[in-house]
Formats: C-alpha cells, structure tokens, sequence
C-alpha cells in the first residue's frame, strides 16, 4: 500500500470529511498519490465494522474423509435415505 491507511483514517475522524482529508493528506505527505475519496470511505468503513484494516482470511479447519467416515455415512444413507445427516 503506498499510503498510510491508519494516518489516513486519523485525518478523516478528525475532520469528518474525505475533501478535507485529501488537502491534509496532500500537504503532509507531498510527492505520494493521494487516494480518492471512495478510498477513505472504504478504510473508514472497514475499520468501524471489522475493527482492523488487515485483509485476513478467517482460519479454516479442514477435514479429510477417511474409508471409516464414508462407511458410516453410506449405512446411515441406506437406513434412511429421507433423513438428513447431521
């Protein structure tokens, strides 16, 4: 990210305004680009509802169907094939 998102969310909930952000922004920061305004927006909002700006994949547990797993689904399918399988 060539910008500092934290410093550019700072600005925004200190002024409450994207327009005055990216003239503070421009001014500290010269010879960086400076983001538009939906950007701010964006960070803004994802800080306020995930309360990070990392893009992190939530963690997953993986399962592998063992031969076991599979017999024992494949009787309870044959026992009662209407049923739904916790």
């Amino acid at each position: 990210m060539p910008f500092n998102s934290v410093r550019l969310v700072q600005m925004y909930l200190k002024y409450e305004s994207a327009r005055i952000c990216r003239r503070k922004f421009r001014c500290q920061f010269q010879g960086q680009p400076v983001p538009n305004g939906q950007t701010i927006h964006y960070f803004v909002n994802k800080l306020t509802t995930t309360g990070s700006l990392v893009d992190k994949k939530p963690n997953r547990k993986r399962t592998v169907l063992t031969e076991e797993k599979l017999d024992d689904i494949r009787a309870r399918l044959e026992t009662s094939p209407g049923k739904s399988l916790p």
